[in-house]
């Protein structure tokens, strides 16, 4: 469900930590309101879906419901959310207004459908389902027509563990072999033969996330107990190591630029999980989050690249939201809820509102860790 110590740099000993008052409701805010980031909650039970202003503080629940609403993702304009809600008894995919208005039910089937993401351009959403027997990657148009199967071999199942190429034209996905080893493979997005990207003897490879340019692809193996990253030049096909060492590191997300991995590592020390920062063309990894006795996990990089928001799980109490500035190193404590809050998900930032960069570009706030 959700998304460990060498020397620390200087740069993060300075962290200062800015604790956001929450709203006395979660759904009083002002009519200004302007949510920059999502995130899923379990204050109400069941999980929920929750927007936040991560400057402001203030928060709301998408809607109201007795259900189970999972897995929300926001459309690349910010104006729609996509998400998994067993609110008619199934697990089917929903899309609704980012203000919480017209939810329209995209897919209705007894199997589990699950692990929604948007297309690049909005317009067709890819999921799993097990609709056939075993789960099968599709694509659905994002008013309800137009489902497709991708995956078709009987003898694979396919993990919610896809990403959309930059370009929209295809997807990555995890299949699970007959003999259960993990394996990274590519389709094209309006169907065809699938590709097998990565062969490792005896590891798996899971999690694939695409570079911003669209040209690599990096993703996890797995293999005796160890975890390492790893990068794929699609052209080519010559992977290099990311990490290789005997720490467990995983959930790898680039940042917009494609200059730096995020990723979750063991290798802090102990049993606890901290979020790193690596080069993408190699280095050092810096160690972002670093308050002892904490577990933080599910990082994600804003699309301005200067927020990474992730969760905390406070000396062993349920996790909650922050936000660490990666230029300033402020860090806000989004959420206090005492309820386990996950997966956040920051707004897409617009093309007229996006920086753009080359790929030799660092963004002043990342280059500050370097």
């Amino acid at each position: 469900m959700f998304s460990r110590h060498f020397p620390l740099p200087a740069t993060v000993l300075a962290l200062s930590v800015l604790l956001l008052p929450c709203a006395a409701s979660a759904d009083t805010v002002a009519s200004s309101f302007q949510p920059d980031i999502l995130f899923h909650s379990l204050r109400h039970g069941a999980s929920q879906i929750y927007l936040a202003n991560s400057v402001t503080g203030e928060m709301k629940r998408l809607r109201e419901s007795a259900n189970e609403d999972i897995g929300a993702m926001w459309s690349p304009d910010g104006k729609k959310i996509a998400f998994v809600s067993r609110a008619n008894g199934n697990s089917d995919i929903y899309v609704i207004d980012a203000d919480g208005a017209n939810p329209q039910r995209l897919t209705d089937h007894p199997a589990y459908d699950g692990g929604v993401l948007w297309s690049p351009d909005g317009s067709k959403l890819a999921f799993t389902s097990g609709r056939s027997g075993s789960s099968k990657l599709y694509t659905i148009n994002a008013d309800g027509s137009g489902l497709k199967r991708l995956t078709t071999s009987e003898a694979q199942e396919d993990e919610a563990n896809h990403a959309w190429s930059p370009d929209g034209k295809q997807l990555a996905f995890v299949t699970i072999t007959t003999n259960r080893q993990l394996s990274v493979w590519v389709t094209n997005s309006n169907g065809g033969t699938p590709e097998q990207l990565t062969k490792p003897a005896n590891a798996n490879a899971t999690q694939p996330v695409w570079s911003p340019d669209g040209s690599e692809l990096a993703y996890v193996e797995s293999k005796k107990g160890r975890s390492n990253l790893r990068i794929m030049t699609l052209a080519s096909k010559a992977v290099r190591n990311l990490t290789d060492d005997n720490f467990r590191s995983s959930r790898p997300t680039w940042t917009p630029d494609g200059s730096h991995v995020v990723f979750e590592s063991l290798r802090a020390g102990g049993a606890r999980t901290d979020l790193f920062m690596i080069p993408s063309n190699g280095g050092e990894a810096v160690n972002l989050t670093t308050t002892p006795a904490n577990e933080d996990m599910d990082g994600t990089v804003s699309g301005n690249g200067q927020q990474l928001a992730y969760v905390s799980f406070i000396e062993g109490k349920p996790a909650q939201l922050f936000s660490l500035n990666l230029g300033n190193k402020a860090l806000k404590q989004l959420t206090q809820s005492g309820a386990l809050e996950f997966q956040p998900v920051w707004r897409p930032v617009t093309k007229a509102k996006s920086l753009a960069y080359r790929r030799a570009e660092i963004p002043a706030a990342i280059a500050s860790l370097r």
